[in-house]
């Protein structure tokens, strides 16, 4: 299997005949309610060229990850004990549980404290839920080799896919996943060929991608905005934001140059 994913990885990358292509003269505004949910305290001002994540729960309520913490966006409070050096990402299950990950080791908080006891492949792995149980782990496996792993609840995970690229988001969606590759979109169904879903001509780097099955939505944040695609056609949500996406109740975006947490709806 791994052979397979990786031989048609490097096919498609040679072609950009699947892919939903328009250039930055032909974006249009969508328009769609955004509210500033969130914005940095006094002392916890956003450090140049820092990547600072979120995880939000099914219910909406949110939490931030700073400088080896992890902090309630609605009391804007530390929610563990102390700060614990190497955590670098959390994410909320579908029932609430807010896993974490740090150095290369993943495990939960639990009353204030984490506890870990789940090795991963390397350091720097990056989270993103799924439906019911289901949570992606993504990263660099190694040297050569980024990856997604499917966590199975109770400790055990299962590699999905292996390429020689970046892998710079991942969202479920449709029996499979999209995952973002420099400035190209993939869809990858078990026992299916990747499908290249969208390339642009314009964006440099895809930072994130968030997929909103309710209205059949693909979002993604890069360095010219932040897009949606939507029955083939591409448009312009944010031009002067960029940042992680996250889907909950409704879509969330955390700016990486000021920090602030967008909430997006219709």
């Amino acid at each position: 299997m791994r052979a397979i994913w990786l031989v048609a990885f490097c096919l498609l990358l040679s072609s950009i005949a699947l892919a939903a292509v328009q250039s930055d003269s032909q974006m249009q505004p969508f328009k769609l309610s955004i509210e500033e949910v969130w914005k940095p305290k006094e002392e916890l001002k956003v450090q140049k060229g820092a990547r600072y994540f979120m995880s939000f729960a099914p219910n909406g309520s949110g939490v931030l990850v700073e400088r080896g913490n992890i902090f309630d966006i609605a009391t804007n409070e530390p929610i563990l004990s102390k700060a614990l050096p190497g955590l670098s990402y959390a994410e909320f299950t579908s029932d609430g549980v807010l896993l974490v990950v740090v150095g290369d080791q993943m495990g939960y908080v639990l009353a204030g404290e984490v506890k870990l006891g789940i090795k991963l492949p390397a350091k720097g792995f990056r989270l993103s839920r799924g439906k019911g149980d289901a949570i992606y782990l993504y990263g660099k496996a190694d040297k050569d080799h980024w990856a997604i792993y499917k966590y199975i609840k109770g400790g055990d995970y299962l590699k999905y896919l292996e390429i020689q690229e970046r892998i710079n988001g991942v969202a479920e969606a449709k029996g499979g996943l999209y995952f973002a590759v420099r400035n190209s979109i993939y869809q990858a169904i078990p026992g299916k060929p990747l499908e290249l879903v969208f390339v642009s001509p314009f964006v440099e780097k895809i930072d994130a991608i968030g997929y909103d099955s309710s209205h059949d939505r693909l979002y993604f944040s890069s360095d010219k905005g932040v897009f949606l695609l939507l029955d083939g056609r591409l448009a312009r949500l944010l031009e002067d934001v960029r940042g992680e996406i996250k889907m909950a109740d409704r879509l969330y975006l955390r700016d990486y140059v000021t920090g602030k947490v967008y909430a997006v709806s219709d």
